[in-house]
């Protein structure tokens, strides 16, 4: 493999892994404020969902918290705790 094509590759991997970030970045805040106003209105078992989710252990419970769990595991190398 040629330096060129070599150095094309890792670029792309870069931008895949800058993708996978931003998503997590722009998602977190909003997930934050929304298990907040559950707690703060005692709904504690949503955010547990939510804090389950996010653990990696709710498969199919929302699905942009299932992008953020896939991004983590794919481009991140993060282990997810059950």
């Amino acid at each position: 493999m040629d330096t060129e094509t070599k150095l094309r590759e890792e670029l792309s991997a870069a931008r895949n892994l800058i993708a996978s970030l931003r998503l997590v970045l722009q998602s977190v805040p909003r997930i934050a404020s929304e298990a907040f106003n559950y707690w703060d209105a005692d709904e504690d078992h949503k955010v547990g969902k939510i804090l389950r989710a996010l653990s990696g252990v709710l498969p199919g419970y929302r699905s942009d918290i299932d992008q953020i769990v896939q991004a983590g595991k794919e481009e991140c190398g993060i282990t997810w705790v059950s």
